[in-house]
């Protein structure tokens, strides 16, 4: 699913208050389960990394072993949507075109069908998601990619440390060096002394989610080295969600970290201008206890 001397906290609004970038430096990649990009007219590529399942994916072979790749139209899509878990990131794409209706989107599949019995479409073999920034990494110049979404987390391992991913952290460090950000859910295990991977690696910015007043909200993980807070709904009402459509077509209220990422994401491309990622989240104001930025 980044670390930051002190903890610095990043609210974001809905509303725009300074005027909109070109279209091409709002283009941001999401890394997630799947999407129906016919239902998208900002979707302007898409990616798929797999073991198995990508649409007529090509096998291809690295130092991990084999797994399914296709991009193009359409290779980042499901054959059934009803599959647990397979909507959500149908349902981050949703949040961002609402948080910001002019954002493009990149959207990079790591999630099989039906590989594992007992988890979700929502998991994913790890592997994939490392491939996935990996490609981003790769091709963050040739699509405009000025941010990277991902809403994965997972905290299976002892506080105070994280896990290795070799190629997710160079893929970070080159990303960086290229002032591309990589924000990354904290995730929502109600921890407040560790954060998930690969939320935790060195060099991205670890998203928590908070309230319209920029409270951090209960189930919410955060320790001292998160970089951001960002709201956890599209947009509020006072302290209540407004809904958002989702893939069946019914408005529902969509929160927790996953949504506080692409919500950060799909705004701070508007936000920065020619400065550098860290420049940017260190110079926010402050407003009551965390930097943040405010409507």
């Amino acid at each position: 699913m980044k670390k930051v001397v002190g903890l610095l906290a990043l609210v974001f609004g809905l509303a725009l208050v300074q005027p909109v970038q070109a279209a091409e430096n709002q283009t941001i990649a999401i890394i997630d389960s799947a999407i129906d990009s016919s239902k998208f007219t900002n979707v302007v590529y898409e990616v798929c990394f797999t073991l198995n399942t990508c649409p007529n994916g090509k096998t291809l072979v690295d130092s991990n072993g084999s797994y399914s790749f296709s991009e193009g139209k359409g290779t980042a899509s499901v054959n059934n949507f009803t599959i647990k878990g397979a909507d959500h990131g149908y349902n981050m794409a949703k949040i961002a075109t609402v948080t910001n209706p002019n954002i493009k989107i990149v959207f990079i599949r790591i999630s099989d069908e039906k590989v594992y019995d007992t988890f979700s479409m929502i998991r994913n073999d790890g592997g994939s998601m490392s491939r996935a920034l990996a490609w981003v990494s790769a091709n963050s110049s040739k699509l405009n990619i000025k941010a990277v979404s991902i809403s994965q987390s997972r905290s299976n391992f002892p506080v105070g440390t994280c896990p290795t991913d070799t190629l997710f952290e160079s893929s970070v460090a080159t990303l960086k060096s290229n002032n591309v950000a990589t924000f990354v859910a904290t995730g929502n295990d109600s921890k407040k002394n560790h954060i998930g991977f690969p939320a935790c690696v060195k060099g991205v910015y670890s998203v928590a989610g908070a309230t319209a007043d920029g409270v951090v909200v209960k189930n919410s993980n955060i320790n001292n080295t998160t970089s951001i807070v960002s709201r956890i709904c599209a947009n509020f009402i006072g302290t209540a969600c407004l809904k958002v459509q989702d893939y069946r077509g019914n408005m529902t209220a969509m929160s927790g970290t996953s949504v506080a990422t692409v919500v950060a994401a799909s705004l701070a491309v508007t936000k920065i201008k020619d400065e550098s990622w860290d420049v940017f989240v260190g110079s926010l104001p402050k407003a009551g206890k965390y930097p943040s930025l405010l409507n």
